[in-house]
């Protein structure tokens, strides 16, 4: 009996840094299964039915219970799965945080829980940078998972022609990276999605009194008595943003998400895989 995706990848991940584990957890509770691609061909799911061309279609494919509705001959046409090459990103920005907790923990075990979906449907994933290629197995998972954390952003990767980007940032600090990323994938006609990474108090800035806010890449601190005064500019600066990242992703044909890292991360795992199984070929 052949190993299921579910198998394969509790076998890849025996071994591997607690990062891995974590994101293999995640991956498990939102489910392995390979990413089906509505397009005609080889494959086990239906995906419709279609006039039977005489002298071009096998007559031993003929539907004889679908033709039989009608006075036309029908053929069953199932869903081809294309293989996804997926690449993949976490900003290391000082403003997404260091270790257990941070914006950017979260982010990392979301993005190796893809990977790991990725590499269980046998398809293969690499970094957006670091130079390492696309690849598969818990050698290339262990690489993987060493240049995100490191953030080896120096060196470019080639991507793929229609292949997946998921770029994750809360996009504070890395924005033109972005664009420059969005605009080489779109130079091969890969697709790509957006991901937001940003606190519960990013997101709704609760804070009121006073507060002392520390700056993110220095030592620099900032006091105010009245920090509710500063909510109205806060959360116009925020919405200027996400439209600004909004209406780059509407113009690239790309998704957008905004990741609460407060909330399940099963859902946004979800939703991403909902973006890439949508996503044209």
């Amino acid at each position: 009996m052949q190993p299921t995706v579910e198998h394969r990848a509790r076998d890849l991940v025996n071994g591997m840094p607690d990062l891995v584990l974590r994101a293999y957890e995640l991956a498990r509770q939102t489910g392995f299964g390979p990413h089906a691609r509505r397009q005609n061909g080889q494959g086990d799911d239906f995906f419709q039915f279609r006039p039977f061309e005489n002298g071009l279609d096998d007559p031993r494919k003929l539907d004889w219970r679908r033709s039989a509705t009608g006075d036309e001959l029908y053929v069953r046409q199932y869903e081809q799965k294309l293989p996804q090459s997926l690449y993949l990103h976490v900003a290391n920005s000082g403003s997404m945080g260091q270790g257990a907790g941070s914006k950017r923990d979260a982010s990392l075990v979301l993005a190796l829980a893809l990977a790991l979906q990725v590499d269980a449907s046998e398809e293969r994933f690499a970094p957006i940078f670091g130079g390492l290629s696309l690849g598969r197995g818990a050698a290339h998972l262990r690489k993987v998972a060493r240049i995100l954390e490191e953030d080896t952003a120096s060196v470019p990767s080639d991507i793929a022609t229609r292949s997946v980007v998921i770029y994750i940032s809360d996009f504070f600090q890395d924005l033109e990276t972005a664009q420059q990323v969005m605009a080489r994938a779109h130079a091969v006609g890969a697709y790509g999605v957006l991901v937001q990474s940003l606190t519960p108090q990013e997101i709704n800035f609760p804070y009121s009194g006073r507060v002392i806010f520390e700056g993110h890449e220095s030592q620099t601190k900032f006091q105010t008595l009245e920090a509710r005064a500063l909510r109205d500019e806060y959360l116009l600066r925020l919405s200027q943003l996400q439209k600004t990242l909004s209406k780059m992703c509407q113009s690239a044909g790309w998704g957008y998400r905004v990741y609460d890292v407060g909330t399940d991360p099963k859902k946004m795992l979800a939703s991403l895989n909902s973006l890439i199984g949508r996503s044209k070929r």
